[in-house]
């Protein structure tokens, strides 16, 4: 066999194998991971290209906008599997081994990330009427805190943690003109990743104004 065609074969393969890695139910979420697990996340964010964007994508859900109250954009779940993905995605300098040692036995959350927008009907933040122009970003009302977010297997999963953050548009890249105000926020709630197992589980997204998001994901099928 020529050597161009064993490097296509290996190159072929490699591929098949990866996404056999993506696509195979049985393997399933599970805590803690393994050297071998670790290797594998490493090696599908390493790789940079469709296989990785394919993986990031079975994680997250893009919702529709509601006709009234906030716009509650996209959940998404963030595994310690893909954690590890989504640190040698472009790394230099960084390779299964590192990942293996800066990850293995080490403590790892499982994350729930949401992202919701103001619209015309919802706009919790009053508008300020100062002179002149602020050279700083004011401060505002921490209304992330106004959404209630769950994650339901069977029963509520117990949260460790709960931040949020409002979210800006960009400002302009010559920095001119008052800082920009919030267009919405986001929140990050984390939990015990050994509380979580293989059944199905339930994002829910309470509003301030009696909105029930219900986003569901199968465990089963994610890493």
């Amino acid at each position: 066999m020529k050597p161009a065609t064993r490097s296509g074969l290996a190159a072929l393969l490699g591929t098949l194998v990866i996404l056999a890695l993506i696509a195979l139910p049985a393997l399933a979420y599970q805590y803690p991971l393994s050297s071998i697990d670790i290797r594998d996340a490493f090696f599908i964010g390493n790789r940079n290209d469709d296989l990785t964007a394919a993986l990031f994508a079975k994680y997250s859900r893009t919702l529709p906008a509601p006709e009234t109250g906030p716009y509650v954009a996209e959940i998404d779940l963030d595994t310690p599997f893909l954690q590890v993905a989504r640190r040698a995605e472009g790394a230099v300098n960084y390779d299964s081994l590192d990942a293996v040692q800066e990850f293995q036995s080490k403590p790892m959350v499982f994350r729930v990330h949401v992202k919701f927008y103001f619209t015309s009907t919802y706009m919790p933040l009053p508008v300020a009427h100062t002179e002149g122009i602020p050279m700083e970003t004011p401060s505002y009302p921490d209304f992330w805190n106004d959404f209630k977010v769950r994650l339901i297997q069977d029963k509520e999963v117990r949260q460790k943690s709960s931040v949020g953050a409002a979210i800006f548009p960009m400002w302009g890249a010559d920095g001119d003109g008052p800082p920009p105000s919030p267009i919405g926020g986001r929140i990050d709630v984390d939990y015990n990743p050994a509380k979580i197992d293989t059944a199905d589980a339930t994002v829910e997204v309470l509003t301030p104004d009696g909105q029930d998001i219900v986003v569901p994901f199968d465990l089963s099928r994610l890493q």
